[in-house]
């Protein structure tokens, strides 16, 4: 035996939509936890060695769902608890020629404490165009719990035996350099 529900948007008692099913069957959830930082304002930024400062993005691209963005861009509050996936892309660009670092750490933090870190080696590539023109990406994911109240923020780092002197690269409507979230149940 089946049975078929008929029906286009789910509310609370408030009246407030918590999601709607349009005439082909995709499901919208306007009020789902989500947000995205991105950019740098300061390009000239070269993470330091053994760093523990959180990184401050450009902008708030969006935040949705009772997430909260501080003033400096550098801390997102979870609004619920449950399962997220957090990713971060850093973009580093304009290597001085002959540099390098062992070990760049790309950094998620939960309260101070590290949850997902990407360590990665960078070195500057000098080709038809000169040095100072190779470009290298960064990742750092993960799906983890959280609880509401906890905040996040990137840690980017670099070893102590680099000589890397790189910068963040960001033209600020692209989204080279970002890091988002979303509620996954």
């Amino acid at each position: 035996m089946t049975s078929t529900i008929k029906v286009q948007n789910i509310k609370h008692t408030n009246d407030t939509t918590a999601m709607t099913i349009d005439s082909v069957g995709r499901v919208f959830q306007p009020a789902k936890p989500s947000f995205k930082l991105r950019g740098r304002t300061d390009t000239s930024y070269t993470p330091p060695i053994n760093n523990s400062t959180a990184f401050q993005f450009a902008a708030t691209e969006f935040a949705t769902g009772g997430f909260t963005v501080s003033n400096t861009f550098s801390r997102v509050t979870v609004p619920v608890s449950g399962r997220y996936f957090l990713k971060t892309i850093i973009q580093h660009g304009g290597p001085g020629a002959n540099t390098e670092t062992r070990y760049m750490g790309t950094n998620i933090r939960r309260n101070s404490a590290y949850i997902a870190s990407q360590l990665d080696a960078l070195v500057a590539v000098a080709d038809g165009w000169g040095s100072g023109n190779s470009y290298h990406t960064t990742y750092c994911e993960t799906l983890i719990d959280l609880a509401a109240n906890d905040y996040l923020e990137v840690v980017l780092g670099r070893s102590s035996s680099s000589d890397w002197s790189g910068t963040i690269y960001d033209d600020g409507t692209r989204g080279y350099t970002q890091f988002f979230g979303y509620l996954v149940g």
